[in-house]
C-alpha cells in the first residue's frame, strides 16, 4: 500500500499553542536572563547559565514532542510529515535560537570591537556562558574574528 502524503495541510491547532507556548517560554528565558543578569538580579556564574539552558532545553523538548505525538482530532499524519513538521520546528529554533538571538548579535559586537568578554561584563553574559563550549566567542578569533578582520 503506497502512502500519500499532503505537505500543505496545517497544523493542528492543539499543536500550534503548544508550539506557541514553547516560543513564549523561550523569548521570555531569553529576555529575563539576559536582563536579570545585565541589572544584577542574577549572578554572573555558571548556576545562572544553566538554570537557563534546563529552560531552553526542556522547551525544545516539548516541541519535538508534540511535533511527533501529538495529533488533532482525527488526524492520521505519515511519519513522512510527522518529519516534514518536525524539519520546518527545527529551522525555527535554529533561525531564530542561534542566528537571530547569538550569531547576529555578536557579530555585531564583534565588528564594534566590543567582543573580548569576561565574566564581569554583566549585559554580554549570555554569551560569556556559551564561550565556555563554544570558542568562537570568548575573542575575535574564528570566523567571527575572520570577518571583522576582513572588514577593517
Amino acid at each position: 500500500m503506497i502512502e500519500h502524503h499532503d505537505f500543505t495541510k496545517p497544523y493542528a491547532k492543539n499543536r500550534k499553542r503548544i508550539y506557541a507556548g514553547v516560543a513564549a517560554v523561550m523569548a521570555a528565558g531569553y529576555i529575563v536572563t539576559a536582563g536579570g543578569t545585565g541589572l544584577g538580579i542574577f549572578p554572573t556564574t555558571p548556576i545562572t547559565g544553566l538554570v537557563a539552558c534546563i529552560i531552553f532545553t526542556n522547551a525544545i523538548w516539548v516541541a519535538f514532542w508534540a511535533c511527533w505525538f501529538v495529533n488533532g482530532p482525527g488526524e492520521k499524519r505519515t511519519t513522512l510529515e510527522k518529519a516534514d513538521e518536525f524539519t520546518m520546528l527545527w529551522a525555527c529554533v535554529a533561525a531564530v535560537g542561534s542566528e537571530l538571538t547569538w550569531e547576529l548579535p555578536w557579530l555585531i559586537a564583534d565588528a564594534l570591537g566590543r567582543a573580548h568578554i569576561t565574566p564581569n561584563d554583566r549585559w554580554v553574559y549570555i554569551w560569556y556562558y556559551y564561550a565556555r563550549v563554544d570558542e568562537r566567542y570568548p575573542t575575535a578569533t574564528g570566523r567571527c574574528g575572520v570577518l571583522r578582520r576582513s572588514w577593517s
